[in-house]
């Protein structure tokens, strides 16, 4: 009697453990190689900015990113990128931060022109087992000082 109860306790510990290790696989993969999306994801995004292709920009974009970051709004973005940054040229890695819905990631990038720090941060979600991108925003205080005049 003693061995049957041991053996349903057993079972039913395993069964859980099996349970709790599959209930999340598409979140488990989403979150398991952030960095092997996130850079190239990343590094087509800002290449696309350097070429003005908006096309290329837009690839990896969602829906409701594609609805509010238009082709028109891109290219005037991307003037203004150039404009005050210059090119991209590198990234760093500075974090990232998993939650259960999106990830973001925020990278130090550099650009021809800017000598100050320029921020990076990529809001990533999993769209039916896909990996797209939510939102895109560069930091530095050229640009700052640029949207304040643009205004």
């Amino acid at each position: 009697m003693k061995l049957k109860i041991k053996a349903l306790l057993v079972l039913i510990i395993v069964a859980t453990i099996f349970q709790s290790g599959c209930t999340s696989i598409d979140e488990e993969s989403f979150n398991a190689d952030i960095e092997g999306y996130a850079d190239p994801i990343a590094e087509n995004a800002l290449q696309a900015i350097n070429e003005q292709n908006y096309t290329k920009f837009s690839a990896d974009l969602d829906l409701t990113m594609k609805k509010a970051f238009t082709e028109e709004i891109f290219l005037k973005s991307a003037y203004i990128i150039q404009d005050e940054l210059g090119n991209y040229t590198s990234k760093e890695l500075l974090e990232i931060n998993a939650a259960e819905r999106h990830t973001v990631v925020i990278y130090r990038a550099n650009f021809e022109k800017e000598t100050d720090d320029v921020i990076l941060r990529l809001i990533f979600v999993n769209s039916d087992g896909q990996v797209q991108l939510r939102g895109f925003w560069l930091e530095s205080s050229q640009l700052r000082k640029r949207m304040a005049l643009e205004r």
